[in-house]
């Protein structure tokens, strides 16, 4: 998990050289003419234009905001398509844009060996930036350590001084200490991945909808007169709880509900130490009765082998398929399509779980089944059989 979260330091490199690409106008949209090419620094353009009227009317910085993290969304789906190698470009907004207005994406066929040259130099250019910036990691980590080393060496010297009262029966679990350790370290990297696959447009899908919100918020929150809501909000804020009537409310509101809380909590501690372990374990058992439930219930209805299926992409690791792969175009010919309306696994209710749609529980037998095993399929069990067979 370590080696999971400081590789995401990684991305130093690529806010190094957007920085310096952005700073020093540097050119990286091509524009081709009939006698000449020239790079546009459009990037270093937009930032000064954005930066020039932020500081002229302070009043858009909402609009800047939201336009900034458009921007940079923008900004990498348009790196990520500049790759050379096509298995590593991904869904662009205009693609997505396609989809979702016309209704059909526009494939396209990928050759084998496409750009193999190009490929192997980003790979080399990459791994040699990699191992520069480690280096550099390095030298400036033994800089910042090297007087914390000559202080933990003078510290072990005073181990023989010993002033503590030592009790040979004390012993220390580690799995107790390294448990919520893990727990955290879990909790860490799956927010890193999710991030990070929203930034990459590897959640393309997530990221086309957050940049068209961002979009959207920066133009609406342009006509919005910030200045007179921050004022006025100020003005409530000032005049509502600064005020001398506060000592009112701490009067008739505010000391009779630490009074009716301490009391409260007084009663609850005066009750005996078993009670509260009995409504304690019932809430527990009760919980643990219902999971127990719902999953005999779920296995009953849609088979004995269950899985949480994750909302995003878990993997660490992206499967890119090899130089000698190649993708084509399909050109079957049109089938009849069979709509099939196929429910989740989400059940609700208490006594009896059922299923979230109980419109679709009468077509169940017919369309849904279930494949138990290699060549054999099984109708699932509707809930209306299921309430017979009871």
């Amino acid at each position: 998990r370590l080696d999971e979260i400081m590789s995401y330091t990684m991305v130093l490199i690529f806010l190094e050289d957007a920085f310096i690409s952005v700073l020093m106008w540097r050119g990286h949209h091509k524009v081709t003419f009939p006698c000449f090419t020239i790079w546009l620094p459009v990037h270093s353009a937009v930032a000064f234009s954005s930066a020039v009227i932020l500081v002229e009317y302070p009043n858009l910085f909402v609009t800047a905001f939201f336009g900034c993290i458009a921007w940079m969304m923008l900004s990498i789906t348009t790196y990520k398509q500049a790759d050379q190698s096509p298995w590593r470009r991904g869904k662009s907004l205009c693609s997505i844009s396609r989809a979702l207005l016309l209704g059909s994406s526009s494939p396209f066929s990928i050759e084998a060996y496409k750009n193999e040259d190009a490929v192997e130099k980003q790979s080399e250019s990459w791994n040699q930036r990699v191992k520069a910036f480690e280096e550099k990691s390095k030298e400036i980590t033994k800089m910042f350590i090297g007087d914390q080393e000559e202080f933990i060496k003078e510290m072990q010297q005073i181990d023989e001084l010993d002033i503590e009262t030592k009790n040979s029966n004390m012993t220390l679990n580690p799995m107790k200490v390294l448990i919520p350790l893990k727990v955290i370290l879990d909790l860490i990297c799956s927010t890193l991945r999710l991030v990070s696959n929203i930034l990459t447009w590897k959640e393309c899908y997530l990221s086309y909808w957050i940049t068209l919100l961002c979009l959207a918020m920066s133009v609406i929150c342009a006509f919005v007169p910030w200045g007179l809501v921050f004022l006025w909000a100020s003005r409530v804020v000032v005049w509502t709880i600064l005020g001398p009537w506060m000592k009112l409310v701490d009067w008739f509101f505010y000391l009779p509900l630490i009074k009716k809380r301490s009391k409260a909590l007084k009663t609850e501690q005066d009750k005996p130490k078993s009670e509260k372990c009995s409504k304690h374990n019932a809430k527990a058992f009760l919980a643990r009765e219902n999971v127990e439930k719902f999953k005999e219930m779920k296995m009953l209805l849609f088979g004995k082998y269950l899985i949480r299926t994750p909302k995003f992409k878990p993997d660490r690791h992206d499967d890119i398929p090899l130089p000698s792969s190649f993708a084509k175009k399909s050109s079957c010919a049109k089938e009849e399509v069979i709509n099939v309306i196929v429910p989740g696994q989400y059940i609700v209710g208490n006594m009896i779980p059922r299923i979230e749609y109980p419109e679709l529980e009468e077509n169940s037998e017919r369309h849904l089944v279930t494949h138990d095993k290699v060549g054999e399929t099984t109708p699932l069990m509707s809930l209306a059989h299921f309430r017979r067979s009871l």
